[in-house]
Parts: C-alpha cells; structure tokens; sequence
C-alpha cells in the first residue's frame, strides 16, 4: 500500500445524525507509542508488511501483530504497540467516531475489548482506505467518506467471517455547539500533539475564526489553545520520562511533536528543571 499522509475530519454539528463518521485516514510506517489515555475515536489499524505487538497498558502480556491482521482498538482504551525489531510495521488505518448513543460498533461485533483478526484480502481493504482517504482533509466529504466507512466495515466484517484466528484482548452532553466545537479541538490536540500544529488551520478546519477560537478556549478552560497544547505536551512528556525510561530526551521531545532544544527549554520553564533533571529526581525517588 502506498504511503498516505494523515487527513482529519473534523466533526461538524449539523451531521450530527450520521450515526459513525470517519475521523482519522492514513498510512504510515508505525512506531512505538503508548497511549495512556487511549485514543479518542475507535481505531481499525491493518497491517501492510513487518509485524509488531500491542498490549493493553494494565496487562503484560504482548500480543503479535502480523501481516494482514486488523487491530481494533475501541476509542479510550488505554494501550501501547511497537514494532519489531528487524523489520518496519506498514499499516493503513481509519478512525471512526460516533455519538455516545451510536450503537453501531457494537452491533457489528466491535465492542469494548480490542480484537486481533486475520484477513484474507488486504488488497480489497487498500483500495477502500485510499477511497476514504482521497474524501478526507482539505477535500471532505461527509456523506461520501462516511458511505465509504461503512463499506469498509462491512468488508473487514465480511472477512472476518471467515477467519479462524480472531484474539479477543457515561460522559456529560456538551451544553452547546461552541462548547462541542472546543471539544472537537482537544480531542484534536490530544491525539496529534506529536505533528506539527497550526492553530489557525485547526480554526479553519473547525468552521470558526482563530479570533473566535481563542476565546472559546479562554472561557472553556482559561488559556490559548496554543497554551493548551503546550500543557498537554509537557505533561504527557513528564509522564513518558519518568515510564519509558528507555526513551533518550530526543525520542520524548519527538512524541510530543517539539525539537530538543526548544522542549529542553519549555520544560524547563514548565517544571523548574531539565528533563534529565526531572528523570533523574523522580527516579530517585521512584525507581
């Protein structure tokens, strides 16, 4: 499959009947990455060539990841994966979310309990991925992207079928559509905190003015949403210091989408020390 860079959708109040729409599409070489507050929309993540392993982040136990199985992970399920080491993990990917009243996953067999699932037909579910793919972004299609979606989960149902190698592994409704709208911004900023954000194509995206998105952010939460995304960065870097002790400082400033030198310095300011610093006390103290 060839390389797709990742589109977004970004959900839109007036479609709000549309039980399941796509969120995410793309593909990419896939990378180790822990997720500790899961992911915000369902994901359905194929795998194209090499392997990997996933886990959920309570559990020990990793489970293989191969070529042609389908990895779904039900959205806010905490979890991490990573690659194998002698070989890159390619895999193709659509995220989907939905209403809490939505239950369509469900019925479809998708409930709150990641599966691993050969397929027999990757090909086929290439060519659908890169048909949602060319409906999302800069060029969306909400109707059409989200027909698309449900072809694709009809045909990833359809050969899980028959496949015999199936691993089986209540929130407050905003008041209004700005508080909806903001809503759809974090959600945005949490999943991609780790790519290069642009702020004022985000407001775009959104349907709203970057003047007016500012000050939805301020009444919402008392700061930009720049501030906000900076806080969430130098949060979950804190975090993967001090548990993925593995990481050097560049592979953290990397997953939470800064250079070293300017992380080094935000976090700095953010905490009162360098992030070796901070490793180095809470491992003191900790490990």
């Amino acid at each position: 499959m060839e390389m797709l860079s990742l589109r977004t959708n970004m959900f839109n109040p007036k479609y709000n009947e549309i039980p399941i729409q796509v969120y995410t599409v793309g593909s990419e070489e896939q990378h180790s990455r822990t997720r500790a507050q899961g992911f915000s929309a369902s994901q359905f993540i194929i795998t194209f060539g090499g392997s990997g392993h996933f886990r959920l982040l309570e559990k020990e136990h990793l489970l293989p990841v191969t070529t042609g199985d389908l990895l779904y992970i039900p959205a806010g399920v905490p979890h991490e994966y990573v690659p194998s080491e002698k070989e890159i993990w390619r895999v193709g990917y659509v995220t989907c979310a939905h209403s809490s009243s939505s239950q369509v996953l469900k019925e479809w067999g998708y409930r709150d309990t990641p599966q691993i699932v050969h397929l027999h037909n990757i090909d086929r579910i290439a060519l659908i991925i890169q048909a949602i793919w060319e409906k999302s972004g800069s060029c969306f299609d909400v109707w059409e992207s989200s027909e698309l979606l449900f072809s694709y989960l009809l045909e990833l149902k359809k050969q899980s079928a028959v496949s015999n190698t199936t691993s089986t592994v209540s929130h407050r409704k905003p008041a209004d559509d700005r508080e909806l709208l903001v809503l759809s911004a974090t959600k945005f900023l949490n999943d991609h905190m780790n790519h290069t954000v642009s702020i004022e194509d985000l407001a775009h995206q959104l349907g709203c003015s970057h003047k007016n998105l500012i000050r939805y952010f301020r009444r919402s939460y008392g700061m930009t949403p720049q501030a906000y995304l900076l806080h969430i960065r130098m949060t979950t870097s804190a975090e993967l210091l001090v548990k993925q002790v593995q990481l050097s400082i560049a592979s953290v400033a990397s997953m939470v989408g800064m250079l070293p030198f300017y992380f080094t310095k935000k976090f700095k300011e953010t905490h009162g020390c360098t992030p070796t610093e901070y490793r180095q006390k809470h491992f003191n103290q900790f490990g």
